[in-house]
């Protein structure tokens, strides 16, 4: 799994991550001179330049959009020899997205599930199994972001 964060109006952080389970990550591995721990030079290479231009293109779609690509995951995998992305991308789901209106004005406006991350840490939950039931209000508002930022990434009509 590849992350792309931007930090301010720096160039993307591009970091190699390792997937121990499905519920935890290995440490970050830096992307230094080409050469990655876990996929090797010419593969990470490759991950890098596919990443870094995928989020590129993204970031400037967003931004004319009125939206702000902050990061983003993408998982790539072989298939036929391929190296292939293999899982959604550039979702609500999968990437942070801030209103740019509120980004340009010094706030910051998700378009994400940090609002029921914030409810859960708001709830006293203990961040151990089982999960707390949602209330409908935290789920309708959470399908009230993502469906308000799907529709400006596709253009759609207010």
């Amino acid at each position: 799994m590849f992350e792309l964060k931007r930090e301010k109006e720096a160039t993307p952080v591009f970091r190699e991550l390792a997937k121990k389970s499905e519920f935890e990550f290995a440490p970050e591995v830096q992307f230094r001179l080409g050469q990655c721990l876990l996929a090797g030079g010419e593969t990470s290479e490759a991950l890098r330049e596919r990443s870094l231009a995928i989020y590129e293109e993204a970031r400037a779609r967003a931004w004319e959009r009125g939206l702000v690509l902050a990061d983003t995951k993408f998982e790539f995998g072989w298939i036929g020899g391929q190296l292939t992305l293999i899982d959604e991308a550039l979702s609500p789901d999968s990437s942070r997205y801030w209103d740019r209106a509120q980004y340009e004005s010094g706030n910051l406006l998700s378009f994400d599930k940090q609002f029921v991350r914030d409810w859960l840490d708001a709830s006293g939950w203990n961040h151990e199994p089982p999960a707390p039931a949602l209330p409908a209000e935290v789920v309708a508002k959470t399908q009230e972001r993502y469906l308000e930022a799907i529709r400006r990434l596709s253009g759609g009509a207010k």
